[in-house]
């Protein structure tokens, strides 16, 4: 091999490796955005599930006491009807219509 076909292969290499190195840095440029985004995803799914336990915790607190003093009135409820007690004696219809109501929403036995 003569000095002129080893400087137009020399040539041709380092037209091939900046190529390469394009190419690279194309690569490199793609899995850094993919691993940005791939985070960002993750923080789109984590942060409102934090959020919301954080937020909806004080009211599904609130919510269950509310359902707890309601079914302690119903039982208040329940147990004078049990024991016949009425504000006024004259009132017993009303009393055995609740009563029937109880029983058709399962809560009186």
């Amino acid at each position: 091999m003569d000095d002129q076909e080893l400087k137009n292969l020399l040539v041709a290499n380092q037209q091939t490796m900046a190529e390469v190195r394009e190419y690279l840095a194309s690569i490199k440029r793609q899995m850094l955005w993919t691993q940005v985004f791939s985070i960002i995803k993750i923080l789109l799914i984590v942060i409102p599930l934090l959020v919301s336990v954080y937020y909806l915790q004080p009211l599904l607190q609130s919510a269950l006491s509310s359902y707890g003093s309601v079914m302690q009135n119903v039982g208040d409820v329940k147990s004078n009807l049990q024991q016949g007690q009425s504000a006024d004696p004259g009132t017993t219809s009303a009393s055995e219509s609740l009563q029937e109501t109880l029983k058709r929403l399962n809560i009186g036995k």
